[in-house]
């Protein structure tokens, strides 16, 4: 009798619930499409490093760089320009229900005879006016293959309409 009642059960629950739980997960889906495609776009980027043990990044200091955001075929695919630094790695952006991303990237840079190599996770969420990322990032510096230190930067992603 006790395995009649749970068989009832399930199906039961499987019948009354699960036109709502399909119909909640394609409004996830689609809303997940419409703001993966107003994320897609060029950004200018404000960093700001909060926070480091590294000598050769301080605390306080600033940059500006560019990001890409492309939207090939529902994927978001980053693509980050600053100075000199190349892209070595880049593992594509997961776009998640609370309008933020994550995204991580290892890049490098030779100068002056030296190789510079950083790793790096970043979290951008998408603000209030719908124009904007902020993020956090955390990074992993190496100079000539030996770890030297890490450090995290805040960014402000302002999104180019022209």
């Amino acid at each position: 009798m006790r395995k009649l009642f749970t068989i009832c059960l399930v199906l039961l629950c499987n019948f009354v619930f699960a036109p709502l739980t399909q119909a909640t997960a394609f409004q996830l889906i689609a809303s997940k499409t419409e703001y993966r495609t107003k994320m897609a776009g060029e950004y200018k980027v404000t960093s700001k490093v909060i926070w480091s043990d590294c000598p050769y990044v301080s605390k306080g200091q600033k940059s500006e760089s560019k990001m890409m955001i492309h939207d090939i075929n529902g994927t978001l695919y980053p693509e980050w320009k600053a100075a000199d630094w190349k892209l070595v790695r880049n593992k594509i952006i997961d776009f998640n229900v609370d309008k933020s991303i994550h995204w991580e990237r290892e890049s490098k840079l030779v100068k002056d005879g030296e190789f510079w190599f950083v790793k790096s996770v970043n979290e951008f969420k998408v603000d209030h006016q719908e124009q904007e990322l902020i993020g956090k990032s955390y990074h992993k510096q190496y100079l000539n293959g030996e770890f030297v230190g890490s450090y995290i930067t805040e960014s402000f992603l302002e999104k180019n309409n022209s």
